[in-house]
């Protein structure tokens, strides 16, 4: 049984590999190109399924972004860091999720951008009214390790 379950994680791994090889940049172009679709609403479950995918591809694929992808990121993180109502049903909350897988990949994105991008990017004001408006402690890390570095 160990051995079977050893195995199917390998498969998982090279399956994954293979996808971020040969699919990466288009994965992850088109999951952002969805986040700055203005003509459809994003939802959470879409944010959240979205946020994983990017995830999924900055760890595993070489990535060329660009500074409107990393805007967009921004965009969206700001979106969900924070919630209305009572958060004591589910921890983390959906909407936490999605803003913490966001604010977490921010470093790889932004050092995944070409030097030239990075240097008219402004997203100081933005990340910091991410930091100060979020009640979520993680996406606050990510946002502060984020900023200490730049």
């Amino acid at each position: 049984m160990l051995l079977c379950y050893s195995t199917s994680i390998a498969k998982k791994d090279e399956n994954l590999q293979f996808v971020a090889n040969d699919f990466g940049q288009n994965l992850f172009d088109k999951a952002v190109a969805r986040l700055a679709d203005h003509t459809s609403q994003i939802s959470l479950p879409d944010a959240v399924c979205i946020s994983n995918l990017v995830c999924t591809m900055v760890a595993t694929a070489a990535l060329a972004v660009t500074a409107e992808q990393f805007k967009t990121i921004v965009d969206t993180a700001e979106d969900w860091c924070f919630e209305n109502g009572s958060r004591k049903s589910v921890v983390p909350t959906a909407s936490e999720e999605a803003a913490n897988n966001f604010t977490r990949v921010l470093r790889r994105v932004f050092d995944s951008m070409p030097a030239e991008e990075t240097s008219d990017l402004d997203s100081n004001t933005q990340l910091k009214n991410i930091f100060e408006k979020t009640e979520f402690s993680t996406v606050q890390s990510n946002v502060d390790a984020f900023m200490a570095s730049n």
